[in-house]
């Protein structure tokens, strides 16, 4: 059994501060110690279920945040960005299941910590109409290999928009939101134990989930901070302005959509 990690840091139980997620950050060397733990719980769930195969993607910020010399064996890590596929680098059609560890709500959502890819730049996110955030997108791109996300974990907020997408979905939650930036938060050991026993359980029961596919073509559109940023977005071809924020762009398929996006902010984060 063969099984893909992707892990991000803010839903990561004690995490609420922007501090805390950031190489310059005081608390930085804390919060990477606790991904690293938690990525390593979900391993030995997975391990423990029957996986032989698992690969751990570093998906927060410059993606050089997980401790390899604290990684659960036999557990490989991708690190490292710019990467192709970004958080869901290193996925294909050969895995049995993705975990999606430490993510957190959309931008504009309750949840702690709360955005959509940057916080320094997207102020929503549609695919096809409907408002999505990193879970969304990264879910549609494991369908698009036909792959089921088999558990999430996160804030509670974070929680409630996996079980609105995924059918089946294990939910694994470790802090319940108090604002953006407070939470009630699991102990580390019980965090850890929980997502263990998720891990384990969801690969357990996995024949029950199934892949979420997204239509073709993809409509995506961002809504940005400001008009300036839509002003340098919109120079991407094929991009639409569709407001005083917002631009659009219609892909083939989602793995295009999500290289367009990616562009999209890139192109908006050159102005502030």
């Amino acid at each position: 059994m063969k099984v893909f990690f992707s892990v991000d840091m803010e839903g990561i139980s004690g995490i609420v501060s922007w501090d805390q997620t950031s190489s310059r950050g005081y608390d930085y060397a804390r919060a990477r110690k606790l991904m690293t733990e938690e990525v390593n719980a979900a391993v030995r769930g997975a391990v423990r279920a029957g996986a032989k195969e698992l690969l751990v993607n570093d998906s927060h910020n410059a993606m050089t945040n997980l401790l390899i010399e604290e990684l659960q064996s036999p557990a490989r890590l991708l690190t490292g960005s710019p990467k192709p596929g970004s958080m869901m680098e290193g996925l294909d059609a050969t895995f049995d299941g993705v975990m999606l560890l430490g993510y957190h709500a959309r931008m504009n959502a309750r949840g702690v910590l709360s955005h959509t890819y940057s916080s320094r730049t997207v102020g929503c996110l549609w695919l096809n109409g409907q408002e999505a955030g990193e879970l969304a997108l990264n879910a549609y791109v494991a369908g698009h290999y036909d792959v089921p996300v088999l558990m999430v974990s996160g804030d509670n907020q974070l929680v409630g928009e996996a079980k609105a997408l995924i059918a089946d979905v294990t939910e694994v939650t470790v802090k319940e939101t108090r604002s953006r930036y407070a939470a009630i938060c699991l102990g580390a050991e019980d965090a850890r134990r929980v997502i263990e026993e998720g891990a384990y359980r969801a690969l357990i029961m996995k024949q029950r989930v199934r892949p979420v596919k997204i239509k073709r073509p993809v409509q995506l559109e961002v809504a940005f901070l400001h008009s300036g940023m839509a002003e340098a977005a919109e120079i991407m071809p094929g991009a639409i302005r569709t407001g005083g924020t917002s631009v659009a762009f219609q892909a083939p398929d989602i793995l295009a959509a999500y290289k367009a996006f990616r562009t999209l902010v890139t192109l908006a984060g050159t102005v502030q």
